[in-house]
């Protein structure tokens, strides 16, 4: 990948801020550290970009979908899908 490239991705990521506005009130503005942006054209492609490899850390069936991932297991198999839930959050 171009230096160029990273550079554009790391301006979109790095620095992010945001508030919430309820009812016309408006919190302080607060540094987003992950995920990407929601309504950008980019977003879900960095998403998948990032997801992509998850399937293979996890022995569970798992879905992805634009920007939300679902772990699950069709038995009463508890012990695998919390071992697979660590391998997830080595993983990330």
């Amino acid at each position: 990948m171009s230096s160029q490239v990273i550079k554009w991705v790391q301006s979109l990521l790095v620095g992010r801020k945001q508030t919430v506005v309820v009812d016309g009130f408006e919190s302080s503005s607060c540094a987003v550290t992950s995920g990407v942006p929601h309504g950008s054209v980019i977003g879900p492609i960095l998403f998948l970009v990032y997801i992509n490899d998850l399937p293979d850390v996890v022995l569970s069936k798992t879905r992805l979908f634009a920007d939300d991932t679902v772990i699950y297991s069709t038995s009463d198999n508890y012990e695998q899908l919390q071992k697979d839930l660590t391998a997830l959050q080595i993983w990330e």
